[in-house]
């Protein structure tokens, strides 16, 4: 099975006026309403990544695990997006394929992203996560029980209005690699 899902969401003022009901309580989450500055981008998503796992537990769901590779391509992919103003999925499977996440030894992988930027007051972790659960394709991607793995990348700036915002990517995954065992023969490991 190789699959791929994806979707994206330009957040704006509108856009994020009012979180979904409910969601402002899921995730005790610390620094959930702060907007970061630059330096800071390692707290932004610490707290995204408690807010997503929190809605996970509350589905049911096992937590997400960083995954150092997953942060890297999408650090690098919020980047990108910024440095050269556009807002949209570009083949995903392959820029995970070229930062080592999804190899020739992966016989089973799946593979979402959730795309987001926001400025003022909207960007903060709690704002974009909420923004995330009330669009039916990113909540489905949040919710996803196959996914194990994940990588959120925040860059300083926005495609579209500059340098004050944030830009923030994530990359979900699980794959399945074949092992050789003694003998040269393979069998299927999961690696998660």
């Amino acid at each position: 099975m190789h699959r791929f899902a994806g979707v994206a969401t330009v957040l704006s003022a509108f856009a994020l006026a009012s979180p979904a009901a409910g969601q402002a309580a899921v995730g005790d989450c610390a620094g959930a309403d702060v907007v970061r500055t630059p330096q800071e981008a390692h707290a932004f998503e610490r707290s995204t990544l408690c807010l997503l796992n929190a809605q996970r537990s509350s589905a049911g769901f096992r937590a997400l695990s960083t995954r150092p590779v997953l942060s890297r391509a999408a650090a690098r992919y919020s980047a990108r997006m910024v440095r050269e103003s556009f807002f949209a999925h570009r083949d995903l499977a392959g820029r995970l394929a070229r930062a080592g996440y999804i190899s020739h030894a992966a016989t089973d992988w799946l593979v979402g992203e959730n795309l987001a930027w926001a400025t003022g007051v909207l960007a903060t972790p709690r704002q974009l996560v909420a923004a995330w659960m009330a669009s039916p394709g990113h909540r489905r991607n949040i919710l996803e029980p196959a996914f194990r793995d994940i990588g959120i990348g925040v860059a300083s700036g926005t495609p579209s209005s500059g340098p004050d915002g944030v830009t923030v990517t994530t990359e979900f995954g699980t794959r399945r690699v074949l092992a050789r065992v003694r003998g040269g023969s393979r069998r299927d490991v999961a690696r998660h």
